[in-house]
Order: structure tokens, then C-alpha cells, then sequence
């Protein structure tokens, strides 16, 4: 642990796995910090200064040395095992504005695939796609893509079956989930791993309280710490939960359809 005269403590930082401060020394992120109000942090936050600092992590412009000797469409037989040259980023902002003019020039605006997608870092603005498709409109456009590889299956089938895709674009709340179902069918289980992260960060990880709170019986649900805000919609794994907040009604109709004993 760094003595606190040799830390330095900058503001909050956001990661997928939850928001953290860093703490720096020497120049150096040692650790992390979650935020106070997370009531159960993500252990992952300890990987952070390892990321930061990997010596895989690359810190320059880098170019496949066949296409840096040879030039585009040339050199291709390294492909796959060529190694990769660090240039400056003068260098590296010149090679890609003079193929992206060679591209148009020679194909057009078409010929540019600008749907790259992933996750990023946390947030908005420094979302990969965005910057890059904002970029690449500023020239002319070019090729984007469709839905996602996390969830496409998801928005493309509920479109046909109930007209829209919103159901997958959030869950019900977890307070409403606890305080107004008898019966939670899950899919794969809820695992707590899986509820460590999210697209944009999450600054309070609540999914724990939650399922402790579901398994009381449910004349105790309701007690708890009120003050504490129910989860936002980006919380709920919406892909591994299905529940019905009618599951007491359904549970009367079986009971007409098969009276006990006959079941």
C-alpha cells in the first residue's frame, strides 16, 4: 500500500465493470479505488493498473511490414505472420488519409467500411463506431453495418413477434420484479459474474441485494433499505430473466384447470 503523502487521487473514472478512482504514484496507476456508493464492486477493477501498464498494450501507430515495404495490394504473402513496424503518428495520419483518397478516388465512398463495432471504452464519446462513422461522414460516408453480435437475434425476432424491438432494450426493474412476482423463471441461472459488467459502466453493482431480497418470503420483500434507488434499466440482464408479474393469476387458472389432486 503507497504511502498517502505518494499518491495522488484524480477524479472518477468510468469502466465497464464500474466506476473507480485511480490512484497514482510516481506517474504510475498502482490501484483502484471503486466508488463509495457501489455497494458491491466488481473485483475486476483490480485488473485496471495491470491493463494500463501490460507490455502488451500497444502505445504507438503500428503497420504489417509487408504492406509498410509494398504498399497496398502488395506483400501479402506475410499476412498472418509478418510483424508489425511502430511509426510516429505523423506517419501513421498520412498513410490512412492517403489511402482513404486512393480508395475513393479509385472506388468511391462505397468501398469504405465504417461499421466496426465493439464496446469501447465506457460511454459515449469515446465509442470507437461513433468517431469513426462521424469521421468518415465528414469525407463522403461509407458502408455501415446492422444490429449488433450481442444482441441482433434478440432485436430482429421481436420485431415479428411483438412489433417491436424496445422489449430488448431494457428489463423490468428489479424492485418491480421483487415486489410484484411469486414466480422468476430464469434461463442459465443469473450468475453474478455476468452482472459485473455493462456497455457504458454502472455506478452501483445492486444485482446481489436484489436476489436476496427475492428469495424472503414475500410478505418480507418489501423490507429494506428504502432510500437505496432501484436499478436503471441496463442493469437487468434482460437476456437471462424472464419474469411475470402476473405469475399469481396464472397460478389461480391452473388451479380451475386441474383442482388439487387431479394434477
Amino acid at each position: 500500500m503507497p504511502r498517502i503523502e505518494d499518491t495522488e487521487t484524480s477524479n472518477l473514472n468510468s469502466s465497464h465493470w464500474g466506476v473507480f478512482t485511480p490512484i497514482v504514484v510516481d506517474g504510475r496507476l498502482v490501484r483502484t479505488q471503486p466508488f463509495a456508493h457501489d455497494p458491491d464492486p466488481s473485483p475486476l477493477l483490480q485488473s485496471v493498473p495491470d491493463a494500463v501498464h501490460h507490455s502488451c498494450r500497444v502505445l504507438q501507430p503500428a503497420v504489417r511490414e509487408g504492406w509498410l515495404k509494398y504498399g497496398p495490394g502488395k506483400g501479402n504473402t506475410g499476412r498472418g505472420g509478418d510483424r508489425f513496424v511502430s511509426i510516429s503518428w505523423d506517419r501513421a495520419l498520412t498513410l490512412v488519409a492517403d489511402e482513404l483518397k486512393r480508395v475513393i478516388g479509385e472506388f468511391g465512398n462505397e468501398a469504405i467500411f465504417a461499421g466496426s463495432y465493439g464496446w469501447a471504452s465506457a460511454g459515449r464519446f469515446h465509442h470507437a463506431k461513433s468517431q469513426l462513422q462521424r469521421f468518415v461522414n465528414s469525407i463522403g460516408g461509407g458502408v455501415g453495418s446492422r444490429e449488433t453480435y450481442s444482441t441482433a437475434a434478440g432485436t430482429v425476432i421481436t420485431k415479428h413477434i411483438v412489433g417491436t424491438a424496445g422489449v430488448t432494450l431494457g428489463g423490468t426493474s428489479w424492485q418491480s420484479i421483487v415486489e410484484n412476482t411469486e414466480l422468476v423463471v430464469t434461463f442459465g441461472g443469473v450468475p453474478l459474474r455476468n452482472m459485473q459488467v455493462t456497455t457504458g459502466g454502472m455506478e452501483e453493482h445492486t444485482t446481489r441485494r436484489w436476489l436476496e431480497r427475492a428469495t424472503r418470503p414475500r410478505s418480507l420483500r418489501r423490507q429494506g433499505n428504502p432510500t437505496r434507488p432501484a436499478p436503471r434499466a441496463q442493469e437487468i440482464p434482460t437476456g437471462f430473466t424472464l419474469a411475470h408479474a402476473k405469475a399469481r393469476q396464472a397460478a389461480r387458472h391452473r388451479t380451475e384447470l386441474y383442482p388439487p389432486g387431479q394434477t
